[in-house]
C-alpha cells in the first residue's frame, strides 16, 4: 500500500479527515491508524473510500494494490 500517494490524494481533496471517516464509517482515529499505516484496511472500507474521494480505478489500484 502506497500512504504516501494516499495521503497526498487526501489532502488535495480538501476534504476533513472527520468527514472522510464518516463518510467511510469508521471513527477518526481508526481512519488516522489505517492512514499512517498503521491499521489494515478491509475491502470494503477502501470501496467507500474510493467513493468518497472519487478515486479512479488506476488511483485505487495505485494506492492499494501497489505489491502485485
Amino acid at each position: 500500500m502506497d500512504t504516501k500517494l494516499l495521503n497526498e490524494v487526501v489532502k488535495e481533496s480538501g476534504m476533513k479527515y472527520a468527514y472522510i471517516a464518516d463518510q467511510v464509517g469508521l471513527p477518526y482515529t481508526t481512519l488516522y491508524s489505517k492512514l499512517t499505516g498503521r491499521s489494515r484496511w478491509y475491502i470494503d472500507e477502501v470501496y467507500k473510500l474510493c467513493k468518497v474521494l472519487r478515486l479512479s480505478k488506476k488511483q485505487r489500484d495505485s494506492i492499494f494494490f501497489t505489491e502485485m
